[in-house]
């Protein structure tokens, strides 16, 4: 699925979404502070956005967090090279950490913080197939 596709999917299903996308300094800044990020997320910013799908269904963050902006320090440096996406208001963060030259795309339980990687390959599937609009 495109990202246009999903945006539009999203804005059906969930019209009082606010979704926002990203500008082209927004996300030139974010590859010069993180430049291992994978395109296919720095797009997903550019077409779908940042903001809010639903009334709180689930939140996309306007660019990768630092760990210890949500989770406490000693947690947070457990993360190691760990960045936070979004979540799902229920205290599961999706991530991308940066492990031997390679972005793996996962996600972190705030119950038991620890990176797991996902069979998605990064947000757009993950969100499509959390919204429940794969095809």
């Amino acid at each position: 699925m495109s990202p246009e596709h999903l945006r539009n999917y999203i804005l059906q299903a969930h019209p009082e979404s606010r979704l926002e996308p990203l500008s082209n300094d927004q996300l030139e800044a974010i590859c010069s502070a993180r430049p291992w990020l994978p395109r296919t997320y720095l797009e997903f910013l550019r077409f779908i956005g940042a903001g809010c799908i639903g009334d709180s269904r689930y939140a996309i963050y306007h660019g990768p967090v630092e760990p210890d902006f949500i989770f406490d320090q000693e947690t947070a440096q457990g993360l190691g090279n760990v960045v936070l996406l979004g979540d799902d208001f229920a205290g599961t963060h999706e991530a991308y950490l940066w492990s031997d030259g390679i972005a793996i795309f996962g996600s972190i339980d705030a119950s038991h913080p620890k990176f797991e990687a996902h069979t998605d390959s990064g947000m757009l599937e993950f969100i499509a197939k959390w919204h429940g609009s794969a095809s």
